[in-house]
């Protein structure tokens, strides 16, 4: 699972003497740390010469892995691929990144807040200032998180089925009693088909009526229109519902309306679809460059390249990127890191290279008269 945070200061007090409020274990206790990539000493000193005005100075991602025991090969592996997605648009010159993992030493602890026990499993650490080595400006790879979630997301499941890794698509973490918290979790992509509002409406039902048996599913099912059972008495058994109105029947046939949930409250997600994840990460090299010399330009910039078509939005980030380098050559005097080496292997992820990818659907994130509202 990868989770992205934002800090202001405080990365390497946290990563080293496990500094955090309520905590009662030092980091030599707690965990085993493993430096996987980079400097902290240097990562902190890039982060803390950025004016303090009370920002988030740095990224954070945090990679947590379900398995007990992770591989350090693995770990690195992981690493070296998360690196080169979120850091695609950027040479290595223009950025530092900071990667370490805890492999824990303790195993449980208790939650401070709600005294119950939290089982603790290896995880990655990473830490990116938000800096742009090259030019000294501010730098950040991510955007607004909340429009690009998705593409992480193909990125995360992608590692997960080429590692053989647990997916948390398997182990959805919700409040199973607030239907608006399960609905959070279960949404865009996670529905198949048409009439996405009615079955959000069916789950809403079930969590508000208790509804706790198949039963009883199916006779709230009948409520909205004409039922079939499809596949009755087999694994693969499910309802489906004619609504009015419609001339085909609708087929609940997500996880949310299985036994897994509809019985023993286990929320799950049907693994996400190698021709979803494919098409995403087909889209992010173009996103990954738009964020970075789009969404920051002038509002004439931003219009026209909206306007623009697909081989033109092309062409304009190219001569963005362009000029970019000559202004702020890779020799420039505001370089201040010890990455020189830029390593151009690409992850199996990223093999459609820079500037092939269809024009992203991303476009309508950019902040251009909200020019649409972003898709799921």
């Amino acid at each position: 699972m990868i989770r992205p945070g934002g800090y202001n200061t405080g990365a390497q007090e946290y990563l080293e003497k496990g500094n955090k409020s309520g905590r009662e274990f030092t980091r030599d206790e707690l965990d085993h740390r493993l430096v996987i990539s980079g400097d902290l000493d240097l990562t902190r000193s890039i982060y803390e010469s950025i004016p303090d005005r009370g920002q988030d100075r740095y990224l954070t991602f945090t990679l947590s892995f379900r398995e007990d025991v992770v591989s350090e090969s693995l770990l690195k592996a992981v690493t070296a691929e998360f690196k080169q997605f979120l850091m695609y648009a950027y040479k290595a010159e223009e950025f530092n990144f900071y990667a370490e993992a805890h492999l824990p030493k303790i195993k449980w602890v208790d939650d401070k807040k709600t005294g119950k026990p939290i089982e603790r499993k290896p995880h990655i650490h990473v830490i990116v200032p938000r800096i742009n080595l090259l030019s000294g400006n501010e730098a950040n790879p991510v955007g607004f998180y909340k429009n690009h979630e998705k593409y992480f997301e193909a990125f995360q499941e992608y590692l997960n089925q080429k590692y053989n890794l647990a997916s948390p698509r398997e182990h959805v973490r919700v409040d199973i009693a607030d239907a608006a918290s399960v609905l959070s979790r279960y949404k865009g992509d996670d529905f198949y088909g048409k009439n996405r509002e009615f079955k959000q409406t069916l789950v809403k039902q079930v969590i508000e009526k208790n509804v706790t048996t198949r039963e009883a599913f199916y006779a709230l099912a009948a409520t909205y229109g004409e039922t079939r059972i499809r596949n009755q008495g087999k694994d693969n058994e499910y309802v489906a519902v004619k609504l009015p109105g419609d001339a085909k029947f609708t087929n609940l046939k997500e996880t949310i309306f299985n036994d897994d949930f509809i019985v023993r409250r286990d929320l799950k997600k049907e693994p996400l679809d190698k021709a979803i994840i494919a098409q995403r990460l087909t889209e992010w090299p173009q996103r990954a460059m738009e964020i970075k010399y789009v969404e920051k330009a002038t509002p004439a910039f931003r219009k026209r390249y909206v306007a623009a078509s697909p081989e033109e939005r092309q062409q304009l980030l190219a001569e963005r990127e362009q000029k970019f380098y000559q202004v702020h050559g890779e020799h420039n005097d505001n370089v201040h890191t010890g990455q020189r080496q830029r390593d151009h292997q690409r992850s199996p992820a990223e093999t459609t290279g820079r500037r092939t990818a269809e024009p992203a659907d991303g476009l309508q994130d950019l902040s251009v008269s909200n020019v649409a509202d972003h898709r799921q």
